[in-house]
């Protein structure tokens, strides 16, 4: 992850609204909600899609602005299941648009992507994880509490505790 980069990004936007765009909840036929089952695994599912230039008018003057496309989605499955028919319990699958004013110029590139993979997707997850128990309890699925979002894995999350690296 390039923290330099990402940083100039966060400069250059400020996210102003989040909002959903589309959202699926599929339930196997042969799931049971009376008699959910003793064990079952998560998959998560995070896929940082397309970033869109738009202009606006804002009080009379144009306004750049980004939006960010991203796609969430968490599946209940069978335990040792493999992919394949009969496996996936319940999936939930939420598209959000991320939108983003510009204050600056902002980089292009990869800056951009890594921006909207861990930035946007930090800023997606609370959102991510209140639907994803709402849809729980309306479809009567065992609850799935999503963890806390940290973008920084591995070597990368040793580094900033031990205060090498700089944040996201």
């Amino acid at each position: 992850m390039n923290h330099a980069a990402i940083q100039r990004v966060i400069a250059a936007c400020q996210i102003t609204d989040i909002y959903q765009r589309g959202l699926r909840v599929e339930v196997a036929p042969a799931f049971e909600a009376t008699r959910p089952p003793a064990a079952s695994e998560i998959q998560f599912r995070i896929q940082a899609d397309t970033i869109e230039r738009r202009q606006y008018e804002g009080d009379g003057e144009p306004v750049a602005a980004l939006r960010f496309n991203t796609e969430l989605g968490v599946r209940l499955v069978e335990p040792a299941a493999v992919e394949g028919e009969g496996a996936i319990l319940a999936e939930i699958v939420v598209q959000y648009a991320a939108e983003s004013r510009l204050r600056t110029e902002c980089p292009e590139g990869d800056a951009l992507k890594e921006f909207h993979q861990h930035n946007v997707t930090f800023h997606l997850w609370p959102y991510f994880r209140e639907l994803v128990q709402e849809m729980c309890n309306r479809h009567r699925l065992p609850l799935i509490v999503l963890p806390m979002y940290s973008p920084l894995k591995g070597a990368e999350a040793e580094e900033l505790a031990a205060g090498e690296a700089a944040p996201s």
